[in-house]
């Protein structure tokens, strides 16, 4: 940053406002140089603190509670909310249901497959990949594993 008294270039600025320029404060040189029109005042009409630091300036209110009452504060709580509940998705509601989000997991699978140096190509991952499936399928049926009709369908081309 620049150095609004001696011009000079500094990568800490607030360092070289302290010692080359014993006479000014951090604080002093932010509001004379870097502050801006509203900033130190909260939406409420208060004072706000000084956070020590050039790079932070002033804090947006005045207290814990001001800050809980502020509209952008509960916009962000209601954005949170709202991925909470996205999360809990159940049957029919789940979006993996819809087609267009079945192609796409669909589309990015097979490229990740088809990626001879992807993660699912490693030796590593087929095997563990090939332990998990046996082991969910061990000691089940025909019909426990595909279904009845793709059971029969199996048993016949066996025969």
């Amino acid at each position: 940053m620049k150095c609004e008294l001696c011009n000079n270039d500094f990568l800490n600025l607030g360092c070289h406002i302290v010692n080359g320029h014993k006479h000014s404060s951090i604080k002093e040189y932010y509001d004379i140089y870097l502050k801006k029109e509203n900033e130190g005042i909260c939406y409420c009409g208060k004072e706000t603190q000084f956070l020590g630091s050039i790079n932070k300036g002033y804090s947006k209110c005045c207290s814990c509670s001001c800050a809980q009452n502020h509209p952008n504060t509960k916009k962000k709580q209601r954005k949170a909310k709202l991925g909470k509940i996205r999360l809990c998705f159940k049957g029919d509601n789940n979006p993996a249901k819809r087609p267009d989000v079945r192609k796409k997991i669909s589309k990015v699978k097979k490229e990740n497959w088809s990626n001879p140096k992807g993660v699912y190509n490693t030796k590593e991952y087929r095997k563990k990949l090939s332990k998990e499936i046996s082991k969910a399928l061990k000691g089940k049926s025909y019909e426990e594993r595909h279904g009845k009709e793709k059971a029969e369908i199996l048993k016949e081309k066996r025969r």
